[in-house]
């Protein structure tokens, strides 16, 4: 035969006679029509070892991704022949950073007529989450009235029997087969407890969260700031006479002597620096100069001019968030240590409503009154350990927190505490601790309980007017679609009720009105703080959300880098309107819509602090904003069409990861 559907038609006819051309066929497996792929797998049976012996061997030839369609192809048609090998290799996602062949896996799954009775048989007993998930979600995809009854009630007692199974990649996608097929969900009595070694349960709202469990990271010894410091003084040695006679030579050269303890040549380059007219690009940093001027006469224990010097910077009314840091250490280093002590203490007293500045600040004086040689070894640990506290409230958890954190020479003497090390290690894209979080986004219908729960007595949005561009209701028509037109602010707010109705701490408390700077207008907004200790429901952490959405990918998407195969599992544009909540295809930990839908919001905001993140992409952005690592930033009481939220829970007790293995859920 010349044609090719001639050849593979008689390659097919040949096998009924003994003769299987399993070279030939798995040739082939590129361009097989779906009506033939029975054809294909009822050939190979009949030699189902030697079979799958070739197809292992082209397998392991797929090494590159624009070959990983074949794989997976290779890997379905292993499966029908009763082999869990070659499938498993096919979907694993733990250890991998690409889950681009699972997800072809899933996505070439309905095309393949698969015989189920044998299906179910063959995977019914394995042990492996990323084939048992993987399963599932191809089923899932195949329309019902393709389903036969016997295939259907077959493939409904299978699933029920892995619903209760401990990893969240397995549950997520069973619970999500049987919500396409509506097949009822089994009750299970401990479903909202916490089970040692399961990676899963469910709220009193019937939402499943996900137990996400980062890795260890091994923790190194920080870098030393001084020595960058000393590495710029070195380099500035080389500068021009004209160079070094500019204002900011000046103040950053005097400026790094101060902080490598050479008082007396930096108390010269700051008293010169201050002594010139300086032009608008220094205005930032005149009151600055005049700090360490005061500092170096304070660390030369120069009496009378450090007094003076003193009560003309306070006379200039600085910064309020300098002036416990300030007015503490002066007298310290002039020796005067009890006062010193006293004026310390009193700016601590305030903590509880100190701005972060504030509380960055007072934890650096803490530290230099450790590092005193007046300081005992008791006080010295005392001072250590608020210093560690205060720090550990100021951080946001994010790289930039760590980073201002290693290269603040103030903190040095910190470097030998395990906790400080911990606290300030870089760590850019690993959360520090396990967190519960839920598997989809908050829907209208649950959101909306919240407005209208006339018994509750805490904060509740003041004003729920409409976007200008979308109504939320045509986006979001039903109760199963995700929460929209919702702020920054009102998700705090139903995280805490919602923390309320089931008997938690609420996790955050309003503390008033605050003035920050808008594009350098002052403006008033509402400032919420987190409630130390709380175990109640809060926003995800951006490091929490993005780790959980990548569930150990490092691709553009968490199901890869093929824009083709997202549409599975994000609603994006051209979308119309939102998908409901958990319709879309979960990732590999069972997290589902971490991708498109809704924007969701997360605890951090921008750096200048009128801002909130987002994270995800909403359904009418395109896919590049909905990459795993896109994000965006609205004000906190910004409200519209795509603005949604889904919850986590406070770090699980080590006591309750005994048993756990692995982060999202696998076994």
């Amino acid at each position: 035969a010349s044609e090719p559907r001639e050849k593979l038609s008689l390659a097919f006819a040949l096998a009924n006679f003994g003769q299987v051309e399993a070279d030939y066929l798995i040739s082939q497996i590129d361009a097989i029509e779906d009506r033939d792929t029975a054809n294909l797998v009822d050939a190979l049976r009949h030699d189902s070892a030697g079979s799958i012996a070739k197809l292992r061997e082209a397998a392991s030839e797929c090494s590159t991704p624009e070959l990983h369609r074949r794989k997976a192809r290779m890997a379905l048609a292993a499966l029908a022949l009763g082999d869990t090998t070659l499938p498993i290799d096919a979907c694993e996602f733990d250890g991998r950073t690409d889950h681009g062949l699972r997800t072809l896996f899933i996505d070439e799954f309905p095309r393949w007529e698969l015989d189920r009775t044998a299906l179910v048989a063959t995977v019914k007993n394995t042990s492996n989450p990323a084939l048992r998930s993987a399963v599932c979600l191809g089923l899932g995809q195949i329309p019902l009235k393709q389903m036969s009854n016997d295939d259907k009630t077959r493939i409904a007692e299978l699933a029920t029997q892995w619903y209760s199974l401990p990893d969240s990649s397995t549950h997520s996608a069973v619970a999500w087969l049987m919500r396409e097929w509506e097949i009822p969900e089994p009750t299970l009595p401990d479903a909202k407890q916490l089970v040692d070694g399961r990676n899963w349960m469910q709220n009193s709202q019937g939402v499943t969260f996900v137990r996400i469990t980062p890795p260890a990271v091994e923790l190194k010894p920080l870098p030393d700031p001084l020595e960058q410091v000393r590495q710029t003084l070195s380099q500035m040695e080389n500068a021009t006479p004209e160079q070094k006679a500019q204002a900011n030579f000046l103040y950053w050269h005097g400026r790094s002597l101060f902080l490598v303890g050479q008082y007396d040549a930096a108390l010269a380059d700051l008293e010169a620096v201050s002594k010139m007219e300086l032009d608008d690009s220094m205005a930032g940093v005149r009151g600055e100069i005049e700090q360490l001027r005061l500092f170096a006469l304070a660390r030369l224990k120069r009496t009378e001019e450090t007094d003076a010097a003193l009560a003309q910077w306070s006379a200039s009314e600085p910064a309020a968030v300098y002036r416990d840091y300030v007015e503490s250490l002066v007298p310290l280093w002039l020796g005067r240590k009890e006062a010193a002590v006293a004026r310390l203490e009193q700016g601590l007293a305030g903590v509880e409503s100190a701005d972060r500045g504030v509380l960055y600040n007072l934890a650096c004086a803490a530290t230099l009154f450790a590092a005193s040689e007046t300081s005992t070894v008791e006080e010295k640990r005392g001072w250590m350990d608020r210093s560690v506290g205060l720090l550990e409230r100021w951080s946001q958890g994010d790289e930039a927190s760590r980073n201002q954190m290693r290269s603040d020479a103030d903190l040095l003497v910190l470097h030998a505490d395990p906790r400080f090390v911990k606290l300030a290690a870089e760590r850019s894209n690993v959360p520090e601790q396990p967190y519960w979080l839920a598997n989809r986004e908050v829907t209208r219908g649950e959101y909306e309980a919240f407005i209208d729960d006339q018994s509750y007595a805490g904060e509740k949005p003041k004003d729920r007017k409409e976007s200008e561009l979308f109504n939320y209701k045509e986006t979001s028509p039903t109760p199963d679609h995700p929460a929209q037109n919702v702020s920054w602010y009102d998700a705090l707010m139903y995280c805490n009720w919602l923390s309320r109705r089931e008997g938690r701490t609420p996790a955050y408390r309003y503390v008033g009105k605050e003035k920050i700077k808008e594009f350098r207008i002052d403006i008033e907004v509402d400032k919420w703080e987190q409630v130390d200790g709380a175990n109640g429901y809060r926003l995800p952490r951006e490091l929490e959300w993005e780790y959980a959405c990548r569930s150990g990918s490092d691709t553009e998407w968490s199901p890869g880098n093929d824009e083709a195969l997202l549409a599975a599992y994000c609603q994006m544009f051209p979308s119309k309107l939102a998908s409901p909540s958990g319709k879309k295809l979960p990732n590999a930990w069972g997290l589902h819509d971490m991708h498109g839908n809704v924007n969701e919001w997360c605890w951090e905001s921008d750096s200048q602090g009128w801002s909130q993140v987002h994270r995800g992409g909403g359904w009418l952005d395109a896919a590049v904003f909905c990459q795993s690592a896109s994000n965006g930033l609205s004000s906190p009481d910004h409200r519209d069409a795509f603005e949604g939220f889904r919850v986590s829970l406070v770090p699980v007790a080590s006591a309750e990861l005994k048993t756990s293995t692995g982060a999202g859920g696998q076994e």
